[in-house]
């Protein structure tokens, strides 16, 4: 049972990864802003964040590129 749970979250991060375009920044930015709102409405099963939108590749860092 432990194990499809895993496979499932897993599958799940992947997902949220892959719509982030596998942009580390994206991906930290959803799951801060699903926090903040996890926080407010004061529950899980409150919380309505979408996924974001899927997208191309990363973009560059403009701070590193500087």
């Amino acid at each position: 049972m432990a194990e499809d749970e895993l496979r499932e979250i897993r599958r799940i991060r992947h997902e949220i990864s892959e719509r982030c375009g596998h942009d580390t920044d994206r991906y930290v930015d959803h799951l801060q802003e699903f926090q903040k709102q996890l926080r407010e409405t004061g529950g899980y099963g409150s919380a309505d964040i979408p996924l974001p939108e899927k997208s191309g590749p990363p973009a560059k860092n403009a701070e590193a590129a500087a």
